[in-house]
C-alpha cells in the first residue's frame, strides 16, 4: 500500500473512496474533484534535465521574431515529480505520461508540465524584447495542489504569481527582457509540501527576437563607394550599372547573399552592440578569372581586425571571423594591387553573429635578440615551412593560398597588423 501526503485539503467521501481504491492498486479515473496525480512528490523523486533527456524534442535555436519557448532547448532544468513535460501535463514519474494541459477546462496545445518545486533556465542571449506565458494547476489534480510562479530575467524577479491553487483562475504575465541574457521560470509549492503540484506554462512565448545572424546586403549602410559602378548587393560587381552582376562565385562556390564591390572600395555601417561578430567569406569573383590583385581589410571602431593581404583570382578563399562586441561601426575596404583593371572583390556571405570570434593568439617573443627575418611569405602549396618573417605594412607576414595542410614551426614572424 502507498500513503499520500494531502495539504490542505478536506477530503470528501467520494475522494476518501477513490484514494482507498487506488492503495488497492487501482487507479481512478481523473474529474474536476479528483486528483488524478495521487503522488508524494520528494527529494528521491526529483528530476534533473540532461543533454540526452531534451534528444527526443524537436528544438531549435532562438529564431527571429516569434518564437515558442517549449522550441527553445533549455540550458538546465529540475522537477520536483517525473520530468518537465513539454506539450503536455507533469503526469506522473514517467517521461510522456502527461496529458493535455488544461487550465479551468481550457486546453493548451504548447507549454510546460512542471511539478513543485521546479526550475528552467534559458539563455536568450539578450536578443529578445518581450516574454509571454499563461500559468495554472493543471485539471488533472482538480482542486487540489498550491503553489507559486515566478519569472527571473539575469537573477532579477520580475514577475511572482502568488500562491495559486487547483482553483484559482489562470494567470498571465508579460515581462520585458531586453538585453537579458537568462531567463529563469520557477516553481515553488507555496510552503506547504509539493503534493498535487501539477504547474503549467502554457504557451510561453518571446516575442521581438533579433535572429542569430543578419547578412549586410539586409541592412542599411551609412556610406559607400566603389571605383566601378555602384556596390551589389547579393551579386558580383559586374559592370558600370546597377543589378548587372552575376552569382556570387569564389573559387567554384557559389553564395547567395553577399556584397559585390571593385577595388577601391569602401563600406560603413552603423552598430549597435547587438551582434558580437562579422564573418565572411573574401576573394575576388570567378567572373575575372586569375587575373585582378587587392586586398581585404576589416576595420572596427576605427582599428584594423583584418587583412588579407594581396589576393589575385587564383587566390584561396580567406574567411575574416571579427570580434565587434561594443562596437559602433563596422567598415570594409578593398584597396587595389598594382591596377585596378579585374578587381572584382567580394564580401560573400558577409554578415553580423552572436557568435563570439576566438580570441586570436600571440605569437611568444623572440628568445634570440639576434634574430633574422626575411619579408613576406606567401604559401601557395601544402607542406611544412620554418624560418623568419616580416611585413613592412599592415600586410599579413605570411599568407597561407592553399587548402593543402601547412605547418609552420621553428618560426618567428613580426608585422604592423595582422600577421
Amino acid at each position: 500500500m502507498r500513503t499520500h501526503t494531502l495539504k490542505n485539503l478536506t477530503l470528501t467521501a467520494t475522494l476518501s473512496l477513490s484514494l482507498i481504491i487506488s492503495a488497492c492498486g487501482t487507479t481512478p479515473t481523473p474529474t474536476a474533484s479528483t486528483p488524478a496525480a495521487a503522488s508524494e512528490p520528494n527529494s528521491e523523486t526529483g528530476w534533473v534535465s540532461s543533454v540526452t533527456s531534451l534528444s527526443s524534442q524537436s528544438i531549435q535555436s532562438i529564431a527571429g521574431g516569434t518564437n515558442n519557448l517549449t522550441r527553445v532547448p533549455w540550458t538546465s532544468a529540475t522537477n520536483g515529480w517525473g520530468p518537465i513535460e513539454i506539450d503536455r501535463s507533469n503526469g506522473e514519474q514517467a517521461a510522456g505520461d502527461g496529458r493535455t494541459l488544461t487550465l479551468q477546462g481550457k486546453t493548451y496545445t504548447s507549454g510546460f508540465g512542471t511539478n513543485a518545486a521546479s526550475s528552467m533556465t534559458f539563455d536568450l542571449g539578450g536578443r529578445c524584447t518581450t516574454f509571454t506565458t499563461g500559468m495554472g494547476i493543471d485539471d488533472e489534480v482538480g482542486n487540489a495542489g498550491s503553489v507559486v510562479f515566478q519569472i527571473y530575467a539575469d537573477g532579477t524577479l520580475l514577475y511572482d504569481s502568488g500562491r495559486m491553487t487547483g482553483a484559482s483562475m489562470t494567470k498571465n504575465a508579460s515581462v520585458a527582457v531586453s538585453g537579458k541574457k537568462l531567463l529563469r521560470l520557477v516553481v515553488t509549492d507555496a510552503g506547504d509540501g509539493p503534493s498535487f503540484d501539477h504547474a503549467d506554462w502554457v504557451s510561453p512565448t518571446l516575442l521581438n527576437c533579433i535572429p542569430p545572424e543578419r547578412f549586410l546586403s539586409e541592412l542599411a549602410w551609412t556610406s559607400s563607394t566603389n571605383a566601378w559602378g555602384p556596390v551589389e548587393r547579393d551579386m558580383s560587381n559586374g559592370e558600370s550599372q546597377a543589378g548587372d552582376g552575376r552569382i556570387l562565385t569564389l573559387q567554384g562556390v557559389t553564395h547567395a547573399k553577399g556584397l559585390g564591390v571593385h577595388a577601391g572600395s569602401t563600406i560603413v555601417y552603423p552598430l549597435d552592440g547587438t551582434y558580437s561578430s562579422f564573418k565572411a567569406d573574401v576573394g575576388l569573383d570567378d567572373e575575372v578569372g586569375s587575373q585582378g590583385s587587392a586586398s581585404f581589410q576589416v576595420w572596427v571602431d576605427g582599428t584594423l581586425r583584418f587583412d588579407s593581404g594581396e589576393v589575385t583570382g587564383d587566390s584561396a578563399t580567406q574567411k575574416p571571423f571579427v570580434d565587434i562586441r561594443g562596437a559602433r561601426e563596422l567598415k570594409l575596404v578593398v584597396t587595389p594591387g598594382a591596377s585596378t583593371d579585374f578587381d572584382h572583390a567580394d564580401w560573400a556571405g558577409a554578415r553580423l553573429s552572436t557568435e563570439v570570434a576566438p580570441t586570436p593568439t600571440v605569437a611568444p617573443a623572440p628568445t634570440s635578440s639576434t634574430v633574422t627575418y626575411g619579408g613576406k611569405l606567401v604559401i601557395s602549396r601544402g607542406g611544412t615551412y620554418s624560418g623568419n618573417w616580416e611585413s613592412p605594412d599592415t600586410g599579413p607576414a605570411v599568407s597561407i593560398q592553399t587548402t593543402e595542410p601547412v605547418i609552420i614551426e621553428n618560426a618567428n614572424i613580426r608585422g604592423k597588423g595582422v600577421l
